[in-house]
């Protein structure tokens, strides 16, 4: 700990008592509850959090800072699920709907070459009601056999139980077929925020809290990884937040199978919940913040560059983030209609990096350095 850093807050008439304990834990290393989150979030000052999570991440990460060269599939917009807070999902019917034949992956893959070097393949879709689990193998096969070497991340707890539900296959075991296909890793989509109270207004038909944790907690005992992910900026209190980090950090200390956790901002555009606007730019900066101190056993917090702009991801990495993705070679299609500039962002992320005094660093699929 530095204790001259410490004395300055200490010695701060304006910082309150029960902040500066919280500061002192910090700065030593130990964990916060949930109630000292929650004054993070309500009192700390925007300088005094970037100072405490910079503090925790140079701990976890000195000044490195992530990014890989990522070839994102969407397969399908099309979802049974009509939840309000999406921009995203389509109808069947629905004229702006798409939904990738196993055809159209091959045609897709020959023209990005499969002789690149790409750091994963991550594999994304809707909920869409005719996908099956033989699909999503002969989709995994197909990238695998493309792309022999590659790391691949695909799916979701929300999707995939969707589609064991369905053809009443067991998590263990369509996890256990899908392994065999090829999956590494699966991504951290439909954790929205746990709260039952909250979950109930902007997601109501997809699975329960209980139900994505028991999921993420399956897949971690198979020997597969996931990454972890939380909503925020729609309807949810600062409790509802940390309530959802901390039940993401008893999951990771029972099995240690979280790869990163990324915040995705809530989006206002075309959906039904677009009268609430959308948090500004310190409310991002807080969250990262609260997030890389609270997470303490999360070695990575991922900045999703498609819902900031350029000039402001590099303020990120000052406020807990040691890793930037989005900067992929096909840019994610739920962020299509609500990017916040149209800078090619795959070409300034080491540029972003530097401009923060930080180290650009390429990763895998496991977020080691490569």
């Amino acid at each position: 700990m530095n204790l001259n850093l410490f004395n300055i807050f200490k010695e701060d008439k304006v910082v309150a008592p029960a902040l500066k304990r919280i500061i002192e834990k910090i700065l030593l290393g130990q964990r916060i509850n949930e109630d000292e989150g929650i004054l993070l979030y309500q009192s700390a000052d925007i300088g005094m959090l970037s100072f405490l999570a910079d503090a925790a991440n140079q701990s976890k990460n000195g000044h490195n800072v992530l990014h890989g060269q990522s070839l994102h599939i969407d397969l399908s917009n099309v979802c049974v699920y009509s939840c309000p807070f999406c921009t995203y999902c389509q109808k069947l019917n629905d004229t702006s709907a798409f939904a990738l034949s196993t055809k159209n992956l091959k045609e897709l893959l020959q023209t990005r070459g499969g002789d690149k070097n790409y750091s994963e393949i991550v594999i994304s879709s809707a909920c869409h009601p005719d996908h099956t689990l033989n699909y999503y193998k002969e989709i995994v096969a197909l990238v695998r056999r493309t792309f022999p070497k590659a790391f691949i991340r695909a799916f979701s707890a929300t999707d995939l139980s969707y589609i064991f539900k369905k053809e009443k296959v067991s998590i263990y075991n369509g996890i256990s077929q899908l392994k065999l296909a090829g999956v590494n890793a699966v991504n951290g989509g439909g954790a929205e925020i746990f709260s039952n109270e909250i979950r109930e207004k902007i997601s109501p038909e997809k699975i329960k809290p209980e139900e994505w944790i028991d999921f993420h907690e399956s897949l971690h005992n198979s020997g597969i990884r996931s990454n972890a992910s939380m909503l925020y900026g729609h309807i949810e209190s600062y409790k509802h937040r940390v309530d959802h980090m901390s039940r993401l950090r008893t999951l990771q200390d029972r099995t240690h199978g979280f790869l990163s956790f990324t915040s995705f901002k809530y989006k206002k555009e075309n959906n039904r919940l677009s009268s609430l606007g959308e948090a500004p730019l310190v409310e991002d900066l807080r969250n990262f913040s609260v997030a890389r101190i609270f997470l303490d056993n999360f070695q990575h917090q991922v900045a999703f560059a498609p819902m900031l702009k350029a000039s402001n991801l590099s303020l990120t990495l000052s406020f807990g983030i040691n890793c930037i993705e989005g900067a992929v070679n096909q840019g994610n299609k739920v962020y299509t209609q609500t990017l916040s500039d149209s800078k090619p962002y795959s070409s300034m992320v080491g540029e972003i990096i530097l401009k923060s005094k930080k180290i650009p660093k390429e990763r895998d699929g496991l977020y080691n350095v490569l």
